[in-house]
């Protein structure tokens, strides 16, 4: 059974979060956030093909990050 809306919302409100507080951090810390990233994209299609990657992107790349 696929996850249901609000925890794709968190999920993405926290990787939001994470990339807001990129200040100081290693270009390695980017890398490893957008692979992790990626790769919570990839298991959501798998979970549910009706996910939308470009959707997730954009609550994950907000202005102001949703939690």
């Amino acid at each position: 059974m696929p996850l249901s809306r609000k925890y794709y919302e968190k999920i993405a409100g926290a990787l939001c979060e994470s990339y807001t507080d990129m200040t100081g951090r290693s270009e390695d810390c980017r890398v490893v956030l957008d692979d992790l990233t990626d790769e919570l994209m990839k298991q959501f299609k798998a979970d549910n093909p009706r996910f939308d990657r470009a959707r997730f992107l954009k609550a994950v790349n907000a202005k102001k990050c949703k939690i």
